[in-house]
């Protein structure tokens, strides 16, 4: 037995050794050096980083990243789906592995400037499979890898998904023409700032919720707690439409609108502000370039509205019944 001690202990001597030659560090850091195993058995240049300083996610996730950073995902955690929100300026990666070792993600995902991306459990259920087809199967883990393409920070919001960020006065969340907003909570705020108030363009909001639940919107300017401006319930799928003169008047003024959102605790919806292009104006000068049997066929009723009189029959400048 004291033979097999000393002959065990030579060849760690000798092994403790050899690898201090190969290596500018000291043996002892050799022993564990990520780095070194990583060059001797050629594994990618993202291995130590990604089975070493990958950060443990969790929901909810509220970070700033300016840079590569990496999180280690519970696939039970993962399969619930997710929804992502970014602000920033410039375009986000996110980059799953199913192993540190792998050279390659095994799916990527872009997240485009000032945008939401939704994933649900059937889409992630659809690649946690096709994971396993690929030889992955039994995995527990796998290793998300989140960066900015062109270096610039920007604020990385995960939820579960149909799990909405509680947007309050006191924590607000800002309010981005053509990002998704999910609502889960009884009453949420947002704030749109009026650098975001087109000139143009008019501004719809839209609601969306499967069991066409009412949502009750209001707004108020200046601050969270100002006069309100507006009201409205709004009706999933139909559009509700800014003023026009609310809008000129706050980007004038250099003020931000409130967006106040209630609605029953049970219900989960979207929220999405887009930009509209404003139909043309109709002026009686236009009505010229409009083909018509007789002038007198026009007429431009006390309200201002131009229509096409023919018989008993109206019609509209686009030639449809009125």
């Amino acid at each position: 037995m004291r033979r097999l001690s000393l002959l065990l202990f030579a060849i760690f001597l000798f092994v403790f050794h050899s690898m201090a030659q190969f290596t500018s560090t000291s043996p002892e850091k050799a022993m564990f050096d990520c780095e070194w195993w990583r060059d001797k058995l050629n594994l990618p240049a993202h291995y130590c980083l990604c089975s070493e300083d990958a950060a443990t996610f969790s929901f909810p996730m509220d970070v700033i990243i300016n840079d590569v950073q990496w999180y280690k995902v519970v696939i039970d955690d993962f399969r619930k789906g997710f929804t992502a929100y970014l602000y920033s300026d410039c375009m986000f990666k996110m980059d799953i592995y199913g192993d540190c070792a792998l050279s390659s993600p095994s799916y990527s995902y872009t997240l485009s400037p000032n945008q939401t991306r939704d994933v649900d459990s059937e889409t992630i259920e659809e690649k946690l499979q096709s994971l396993e087809s690929m030889g992955l199967s039994g995995m527990k883990h796998v290793y998300l890898c989140i960066y900015p393409v062109n270096g610039v920070s920007g604020r990385f919001i995960c939820l579960p998904y149909n799990q909405g960020y509680h947007s309050t006065c006191s924590n607000l969340l800002e309010l981005i023409p053509s990002m998704v907003f999910v609502s889960s909570h009884e009453n949420d705020v947002y704030v749109l700032n009026h650098h975001y108030i087109p000139n143009e363009e008019g501004l719809a909001l839209y609601w969306e919720e499967p069991n066409l639940a009412i949502c009750h919107m209001s707004i108020t300017r200046e601050t969270c707690y100002g006069d309100t401006v507006a009201m409205a319930d709004l009706v999933a799928g139909e559009p509700y439409y800014i003023d026009d003169d609310l809008m000129a008047s706050v980007r004038e003024s250099g003020e931000n609108l409130y967006f106040h959102f209630s609605h029953d605790i049970a219900a989960v919806g979207r929220i999405r502000l887009k930009n509209y292009e404003k139909a043309p104006i109709v002026t009686p000068t236009s009505i010229r370039q409009i083909e018509v049997d007789k002038p007198s066929e026009i007429v431009i009723d006390k309200n201002g509205l131009i229509y096409i009189q023919r018989g008993n029959q109206r019609y509209s400048l686009l030639g449809n019944k009125i």
